[in-house]
């Protein structure tokens, strides 16, 4: 799905000054996996989910996309940014459908594939309502509903549920983790969670300090099983990635 080869990323700090936020990333995604980014803030894990969005173009290096290198957005796959990005002004409803109308797909298609995806998210009954009308949880489903909405064979997120309380966030885990089984989504997260990481993806990037280098790549073939949470060897897997990350000092 994806192949990272060599990619550096340069930011501007100034007129004259450049800051390197990653530094020859090589990363290979395969179709259907699931991957957590974790690692202390300002790492560069941010950077790279954008470069995986199209959102960024690399400094050096290229980011091949179905073996095509990525020049942009694409309509398969979508982006949960952090802070839900709903429109206001905008109703559940008419927020899902934004990607469709970007389409400029018919009013009967949209609501073809609005409406089943609102119900199976336990939204049908907020479809007139304004995000300001939400919980925090309702409102991540809605984001959830309108990068799904379009049908894509990625979902990027970018620290999803770092605003929510620990059941509101366990339940989401939960509910990502059978879309993305139900649709065999290709996923990638950003998360500052521990638990959250090993829960969630089946690889784990680990970045240890601010280098913009990945220091370790986790294989983590008990991720997505619910009773693993409450296992010692889950524990366990938490504390060996604090170690990795330096102690977990900015960790939840």
């Amino acid at each position: 799905m994806y192949q990272l080869e060599n990619v550096s990323m340069d930011y501007h700090v100034g007129k004259k000054n450049m800051f390197r936020a990653l530094e020859k990333i090589n990363l290979s995604i395969a179709p259907g996996e699931r991957y957590s980014l974790i690692g202390p803030s300002g790492c560069g894990k941010s950077t790279l989910l954008h470069l995986l969005a199209g959102l960024l173009q690399p400094t050096e290096g290229q980011v091949l996309y179905r073996g095509k290198n990525l020049t942009g957005c694409q309509q398969d796959i979508g982006v949960i940014l952090q802070g839900y990005g709903l429109f206001p002004w905008k109703t559940v409803e008419q927020n899902v459908m934004l990607p469709l109308i970007l389409q400029k797909k018919s009013k009967e298609e949209m609501r073809e594939k609005t409406e089943p995806l609102l119900e199976h998210l336990g939204l049908s009954s907020m479809n007139k309502k304004y995000p300001r009308q939400l919980s925090g949880g309702q409102q991540q489903r809605v984001a959830i509903a309108r990068a799904l909405v379009a049908e894509p064979q990625v979902l990027l997120m970018d620290e999803p549920f770092s605003a929510l309380d620990a059941l509101t966030r366990e339940n989401l885990q939960n509910l990502v983790l059978s879309l993305c089984e139900e649709r065999n989504l290709t996923m990638v997260m950003v998360t500052h969670n521990i638990e959250e990481a090993i829960f969630l993806g089946q690889k784990i990037v680990a970045f240890a300090d601010h280098s913009g280098q990945i220091k370790r790549i986790d294989e983590n073939p008990h991720s997505g099983q619910t009773a693993y949470r409450n296992t010692a060897e889950f524990y366990q897997h938490c504390s060996l990635l604090r170690s990795w990350i330096g102690g977990g000092q900015h960790e939840a």
